[in-house]
């Protein structure tokens, strides 16, 4: 269980105990796996300094994204597509399985509002709007840490692939 992993975890790598919570089990076996692969602490690895691949000051850093409701209707049409070739099916399966909840497959998106529309508890209409929200919010969280993270990167609002080269090499002209 997970509590055990961590004590294990805590008894090898009290570091990275330290800097991992008990309810990530996802991030605890990762963090063993290391430990077992390279005889190195995960955290040795994340305090090394990163070696880049160029001076900072030479490289120009874009930070792409689409305009939100660009952004939104692409995880709307997105599910739909995922709905038409058998998502309902794979999560069908899952649940026959009976798989653990707390694991990285079960806490995919959709995942579970699909299974409580199989077991009766929600409707089609429901776990469809339930899924394209938490997707949503997801996606947002993805961009403030991205705006939050990337601050001296340049951001692109684009909203097709086609355009982005455009705008990147207007941005390098000015």
């Amino acid at each position: 269980n997970a509590q055990e992993l961590h004590k294990t975890l805590g008894e090898r790598d009290p570091e990275m105990a330290r800097r991992l919570r008990p309810s990530d089990p996802q991030r605890v076996i990762r963090a063993l796996e290391v430990l077992d692969a390279t005889g190195c602490s995960l955290a040795e690895w994340q305090n090394e300094p990163g070696k880049p691949v160029l001076p900072a000051e030479q490289a120009l850093r874009f930070f792409v994204s689409p305009p939100r409701e660009a952004l939104y209707a692409r995880i709307d049409r997105r599910f739909d597509s995922m709905l038409e070739r058998g998502a309902l099916e794979e999560v069908r399966a899952l649940a026959e399985q009976d798989i653990d909840p707390g694991l990285p497959v079960m806490r995919a998106l959709g995942v579970k509002p699909l299974m409580q529309m199989l077991s009766g508890n929600m409707t089609r209409d429901d776990a469809i709007r339930r899924t394209k929200t938490d997707t949503r919010r997801y996606a947002k969280r993805q961009l403030t840490w991205a705006k939050r993270n990337m601050i001296a990167w340049k951001e692109v609002l684009v909203k097709d692939s086609e355009s982005i080269m455009d705008k990147i090499f207007a941005i390098i002209d000015v």
